[in-house]
């Protein structure tokens, strides 16, 4: 059970970090204002940044820094989504139960859309 776990967690992973993209700059400051990186917004998943700077990608921990910029996600409005796509039996029977089951473990809601 464990590595369905670590393999639903690494997808569920990919798939929101490789989501939405934007292309707008922002700045993202430290709460004691001691690091700033700024750069192209490329991805929020909820809980990480991924920036384009001038030293390449980088990946910043949301909880640490402060955002200003026109890139700067709704962090009150921000509800994660995913996609997910396969074979008719993955996507029918599989792929919901897991789903379902993961959020009923963590405590979270799952809606599936049809």
């Amino acid at each position: 059970m464990f590595w369905l776990r670590a393999a639903f967690c690494a997808a569920l992973s990919f798939v929101a970090l490789s989501g939405e993209s934007r292309a707008d700059d922002v700045t993202l400051t430290s709460r004691d204002g001691t690091v700033t990186v700024s750069g192209t917004l490329l991805a929020y998943d909820g809980e990480f940044y991924r920036v384009e700077t001038r030293f390449g990608v980088l990946t910043v921990d949301g909880s640490g820094v402060t955002c200003e910029g026109p890139g700067c996600p709704d962090l009150d409005a921000y509800v994660a989504e995913i996609a997910l796509s396969g074979t008719r039996t993955i996507g029918a029977v599989l792929m919901p139960a897991l789903i379902e089951a993961f959020a009923i473990r963590q405590g979270y809601r799952a809606e599936r859309i049809v």
